[in-house]
């Protein structure tokens, strides 16, 4: 009897139980490319990881969280995938990198009807530029010698200062600036483009105990929604702009 008891709780745990746990989804608070929204997780590059979630049977439940959080998380995890993730020299020891799902490039804008020369960074050092504290355009400052630089701590800061003439140019993400101006009722196209500092390739990121079985769903999935015509969509709904290719 006892024996029977116990059959009977291990068959009722293997029809209720999953034989396997599906990866977690971890996405990297960004704006444009992942946030909440309405209690939803938004953007996109997690609208991608969420049309992929999809194609291969899973949940598609995503976990918004800060960006150093989720490498973190997404780094020590068995089963675990992530956006958006820039590969960096650094990073590229910690991670599978399974596709290449956008890019996007950093650089100087300015308002279209302006005067200032934003062609290349020799001209700009002598300009006023608004920057978001830390991340790529940190990098560049630092790289191309820019003294007149005023840090703030949102894309909107600088789409007003810009808007009032308190700065010449702005220095950051091609696709997060035009979405800041779009979101305080500014025309996107009213910015001009200049000198591109770099290009940033971004990626779906895996863990490194991630299975090549379960890697290659996920990389069959992009690929139907490239094949299809979703992809396209997707970046149009945001209305992303991939840089030309060079």
């Amino acid at each position: 009897m006892r024996y029977r008891l116990l059959l009977s709780i291990f068959m009722l745990a293997l029809m209720t139980s999953p034989l396997q746990a599906e990866p977690r989804l971890i996405a990297g608070e960004a704006p444009l490319f992942c946030y909440m929204e309405r209690g939803k997780v938004r953007g996109v590059a997690c609208d991608l990881l969420r049309e992929m979630a999809q194609r291969v049977g899973h949940s598609g439940e995503i976990e918004l969280m800060p960006f150093k959080r989720a490498l973190h998380e997404t780094k020590n995890t068995q089963d675990a995938l992530m956006v958006p993730v820039a590969r960096t020299d650094e990073r590229a020891r910690d991670y599978q990198w399974l596709t290449e799902i956008l890019q996007e490039e950093f650089l100087l804008a300015a308002l279209r009807e302006s005067q200032a020369d934003i062609s290349n960074f020799d001209a700009a050092r002598k300009l006023n530029i608004g920057v978001l504290i830390g991340g790529a355009s940190a990098q560049i400052i630092k790289a191309q010698h820019l003294v007149h630089v005023q840090e703030v701590y949102t894309e909107e800061l600088n789409v007003r200062k810009l808007a009032a003439g308190r700065i010449d140019a702005w220095l950051g993400s091609w696709n997060v600036m035009r979405q800041a101006q779009r979101d305080l009722g500014y025309p996107d196209d009213a910015l001009r483009r200049g000198a591109v500092g770099i290009r940033v390739r971004i990626y779906l990121a895996g863990s490194p105990g991630l299975g090549p079985l379960e890697a290659a769903k996920w990389l069959t999935a992009f690929k139907s929604m490239q094949d299809d015509g979703v992809y396209a969509r997707i970046l149009e709904r945001y209305r992303y702009q991939q840089p030309s290719q060079q």
